[in-house]
């Protein structure tokens, strides 16, 4: 029996686990940033509440645990072959600064009165979330992976995924 696409894996290595998250977090942020722009327009309604906490929970959740992988898995390996060169660093810190967003507007969603008092500053701290995490995904693409593929050896990088794949169940 042969295996249907629905089946196969989205991801095959260390890089596309990561890219094809990336991609979920990418389609919430685009649509969080939509109900940010929609907020200034309108009333915080108990709909539009409710889906930009959804969004958030998501976004928090499954940063919070790509990023703890990278950090106890991926970034020590680079590290160890890149010592002082790397750009772990600055993803550690930004790691921090993406969670640190996203617990502040889990406080500021902790009720609909509260956050509807807050709208604007509900909405700056959207728009902050999704410039920060873009600009953070797309140095991922364009540095980390780069470094990664290039003084990672293939095995090693095997490894991690398998690590990865492993913790998060996939």
């Amino acid at each position: 029996m042969s295996e249907s696409n629905q089946d196969k894996p989205k991801h095959y290595d260390l890089i596309s686990l990561i890219e094809l998250e990336q991609d979920i977090i990418l389609e919430k942020l685009t649509e969080l940033e939509k109900y940010a722009w929609r907020i200034e327009k309108s009333v915080l309604t108990a709909e539009i509440y409710g889906t930009i906490k959804n969004l958030n929970d998501y976004i928090f959740s499954d940063v919070s645990r790509y990023f703890t992988l990278e950090e106890d898995l991926l970034l020590p390996e680079l590290e160890r072959v890149m010592p002082n060169h790397s750009s772990s660093a600055v993803m550690r810190e930004e790691h921090t600064m993406i969670l640190n967003i996203c617990s502040m507007l889990n406080k500021m969603l902790e009720d609909k009165d509260g956050a509807e008092k807050e709208k604007d500053t509900l909405q700056a701290e959207i728009i902050s979330l999704v410039d920060v995490l873009q600009r953070h995904i797309h140095k991922k693409n364009h540095v980390l992976y780069h470094e990664v593929q290039s003084k990672i050896p293939p095995e090693h990088q095997q490894e991690i995924y398998i690590k990865m794949v492993r913790k998060v169940n996939l």
